[in-house]
Parts: C-alpha cells; structure tokens; sequence
C-alpha cells in the first residue's frame, strides 16, 4: 500500500539554470516519533535550515523530506533503513514530477514532540532516587539481541551492504556518543569492501553535532566536484 508523507522543496532565487538546478537531499537526523517532530512542522526552529540556506547561495535546490510517518498518518518506524530510504526516494521523484506535488501547506504540531524524552527521565530520576541502580529500571530490555526474531532485523537494518555507485563522504567525530567512532570505521570497513568510492575523515574531538555543522565547507566542495 502506499503512505502519505511529507517533505520540503527549495529552491534558488532567480531562473533556473539550463537542465535545473542540481538537487540535494538533506536526510534529517532523528527527531523524535510523534507528528511534531517532523521538521517540515517546525522549520524556522529546525538545526539544519542554515544548511539549507548555505546550498541554496551555492546554487543548489534543496530537497527535505519528512520520513514515513511523521506529521502523516500512520507510525514512524523509527531509524528504519527500509522506510528511511523509501521517504528519500519518493521525495525525489515527486521533486522531479510537478503533477505529484499538491499545494504545500505545513504540519500543525499534535503532539508534544519531547513528550517522550521528559518522560524517560522523570522515570530515570524516580528510579535512581529509589535505589540507584540502572540494571533494574522496567524501561530496559537486557534479551534484546538474544531475540531470535530481531537479530535478523538489526542485520537488514545495517547499512553498507551493497556496493553504492556513487561516492560517499563521510566524516565523522572522534567524541561523537551517539554514533560512536567504533560503528563509524565498522560502516566504512563494509562500504570499502563492497567497492564504494569513499572518502573518509575523522575529526579529533568532533562531537555528533559540531562536526556536521564546522565542517560545512567540506560537505560543498564535495558536492560542487560530483554534481554538474
């Protein structure tokens, strides 16, 4: 079946140049599950719309799609590589058919997007003021990847697999906690040995956030040597 979602298209001012301007996808990190956490809800507040701003004075169109689920109907599976991927693609070619494109209109929050986050830690704190100890709190699954039914999932659901014909730069932060350097060098291992063009730089002491964004001149000289 098919699935509404939801996604952003900028564009440069002025005529576009003969055969469009080249276009960028700009694949939000995670935000959170609820409908207000769609970035199209929020944009003015959004981290990467300076991002956007910097590759539009660069003379590239800007594509920022919503992912399965957020400010549409339905569930977000969260840091899904399936539905990610599917959001990304339809995004593109919606770009690139004006007849798929409905009028814009921008998604109202319904749903308080760090609803789950205060939770988690109101929970957290009440149970380390009970008894201090994080091995017992309910919220944790110890069996998880001893499951016979989710391994195969996180297995599918780890990227580099295939061979990817276009280049890849990846740079990533040597502080980073939350993809931590270890999965980082494990994803280049595989993309290397599946034949994929890739340049890779590691940032000493880059966190997950710094990195992306002090390294920006980086990230547009890439794209300016690999898009026409």
């Amino acid at each position: 079946g098919e699935t509404e979602a939801n996604a952003l298209l900028f564009v440069p001012y002025g005529n576009a140049p003969a055969g469009g301007w080249p276009l960028v996808v700009n694949a939000h990190g995670t935000t959170g599950v609820a409908d207000g956490c769609a970035p199209s809800g929020d944009y003015d507040n959004y981290p990467d719309k300076d991002y956007t701003a910097a590759l539009l004075a660069q003379g590239f169109a800007v594509l920022a799609p919503d992912y399965e689920g957020l400010g549409a109907a339905g569930v977000h599976p969260y840091l899904s590589l399936d539905s990610q991927g599917r959001s990304i693609t339809a995004a593109v070619q919606a770009a690139h058919d004006p007849a798929l494109l409905p009028l814009a209109q921008l998604v109202l929050e319904d749903i308080d997007c760090n609803q789950v986050g205060q939770s988690l830690g109101e929970s957290l704190q009440a149970q380390f003021e009970a008894d201090g100890r994080l091995d017992t709190f309910p919220g944790i699954r110890r069996d998880l990847l001893t499951q016979a039914e989710v391994l195969p999932l996180l297995q599918r659901n780890s990227p580099g697999q295939q061979r990817l014909n276009a280049p890849v730069l990846l740079i990533q932060g040597t502080e980073d906690t939350q993809t931590p350097i270890g999965a980082a060098r494990a994803l280049v291992s595989r993309l290397q040995a599946q034949g994929t063009t890739l340049s890779y730089v590691e940032i000493e002491g880059g966190d997950h956030d710094t990195t992306y964004y002090e390294r920006r001149d980086e990230v547009m000289a890439f794209l300016h040597e690999h898009l026409p």
